[in-house]
């Protein structure tokens, strides 16, 4: 199986990431046997440092993706001589996202994680030192997806699932026309899954090889994908457009979910609200085109996703 962990990271940061803080790779082998040696009890046995991040400048904040958990290093006090170490184990991961740079002075790409018994935690990176999609892929790979791949191969799939093909059209000029109160509105309208999944395995891999985007939607410049192993939020930041976050929430956080048909006049949209049980995350709302989304279809898959799946009919 090939490896996702790049064998040597650049070290070199730019004067930018010095004065902002982010951080630049370091050497994870040498740096674990460092630790080691200083803490011989900072690791487990049979853990390894994978991958190993330093803040340059005035910090010397430290952090490590090993093959149990994130640790984080904060130097505290004059001379960093007072340190504190904050452990995440990867299972108590609910949520994350990779955030691409921006324009301008905003150069540093982004790691954010949401986990239980912990703060909203945010590492940054050198644009130029870390590729964001091995961090994304990383992550991937520390997950645990086993419920949500059970789900799937319990029938929740456009083939054998109530909801039909032709409930995802192409997004071809002539049949998806965005109107000027879509637009205003930021009403969401179908994409072809397909399509999607094949950009977001390629031009940006943030899947997994055996994941399958079943749901495809676009609202302006966002995105939002159903898969089947997470929801998957595509924001896009900025007057540039540059800055690009990619969250995912896997289906077993979620825990409930509320949908609300359009109504008349300027009311042409109707609306979907995801609840999760996530520490700092607020209600997922998504607005949608009433002509061009099947909100029960919609519906459906959702509930089977967290409900599991209804194999009666009506």
């Amino acid at each position: 199986e090939e490896s996702i962990i790049p064998e040597a990271i650049s070290i070199m940061p730019g004067v930018m990431d010095v004065i902002l803080g982010n951080a630049t790779g370091i050497d994870a082998k040498k740096e674990e046997e460092e630790q080691r040696q200083k803490y011989p009890l900072l690791f487990h046995p049979d853990e390894t440092v994978e991958m190993g991040f330093q803040v340059k400048g005035l910090g010397r904040d430290k952090s490590f993706l090993t093959t149990h958990r994130i640790l984080l290093k904060d130097g505290k006090g004059i001379g960093n001589k007072r340190r504190s170490y904050l452990s995440i184990p990867y299972e108590t991961i609910q949520c994350f996202s990779v955030e691409t740079a921006g324009a301008f002075l905003d150069d540093d790409i982004e790691l954010k994680i949401w986990s239980s018994g912990h703060d909203f935690k945010q590492l940054d990176f050198a644009k130029k030192e870390v590729d964001l999609w091995t961090i994304q892929q990383y992550m991937n790979a520390k997950m645990d997806w086993s419920k949500e791949i059970a789900i799937s191969n319990h029938h929740v799939t456009p083939e054998n699932h109530p909801i039909a093909a032709s409930h995802f059209p192409a997004t071809t000029a002539g049949k998806n026309k965005v109107s000027v109160f879509d637009w205003l509105g930021g009403n969401a309208y179908m994409m072809d899954p397909k399509q999607a999944e094949d950009q977001l395995k390629t031009t940006t891999p943030v899947l997994l090889e055996d994941e399958t985007v079943h749901m495809a939607f676009r609202e302006r410049r966002d995105k939002i994908f159903f898969t089947s192993h997470r929801l998957l939020v595509v924001d896009v930041k900025g007057l540039s457009g540059q800055k690009v976050e990619f969250k995912s929430v896997p289906w077993r956080f979620v825990r409930g979910f509320s949908i609300q048909t359009a109504g008349a006049l300027f009311d042409v949209d109707s609306e979907l609200s995801i609840y999760t049980n996530i520490r700092w995350m607020g209600i997922l709302r998504q607005d949608f085109r009433q002509s061009k989304v099947d909100l029960m279809a919609i519906k459906r898959y959702i509930s089977d996703r967290i409900l599991g799946v209804d194999e009666e009919t009506v």
